[in-house]
């Protein structure tokens, strides 16, 4: 499913983009990394598309996440197009109205939405930066 991955740590993204060929089924897009260390594990979460990864060390956290990403949209591609688009949008995705396989999300993520979904205390450093897909 992934044709690359690709960290992005010199640029920070503005936004998130998603393009989805249906036919192909096929996705490229960019989104927000946010970073961090819990019980000497690194993880790495996607909010736009509410997955992690984590691992003894970056690399291992990163190459977990590339699965969990293969792997759900290996599954969203076993639903028909309507759904695959509803479902992007529960998790904030619009579709571009001139660009059908366009999708952006603007959705916020601040720090405090991550420590509180993680259960991380309020002095865990956060990094981010921008990976794509």
């Amino acid at each position: 499913m992934l044709n690359y991955f690709k960290k992005l740590e010199d640029q920070e993204s503005e936004g998130q983009s998603l393009q989805v060929n249906f036919h192909r089924r096929s996705v490229k897009g960019e989104f927000k990394v946010f970073k961090m260390t819990d019980n000497g594990f690194r993880i790495v979460f996607i909010p736009a598309l509410n997955l992690s990864g984590y691992g003894k060390d970056e690399d291992e956290a990163f190459d977990l996440l590339k699965f969990s990403i293969d792997e759900y949209f290996n599954s969203l591609f076993k639903l028909k197009i309507d759904r695959i688009q509803n479902e992007l949008g529960l998790l904030g995705w619009k579709q571009d109205r001139l660009h059908h396989k366009r999708f952006h999300n603007v959705a916020f993520v601040d720090k405090q939405g991550i420590l509180k979904n993680f259960n991380l205390p309020a002095e865990t450093h956060i990094e981010e930066m921008a990976v794509s897909v």
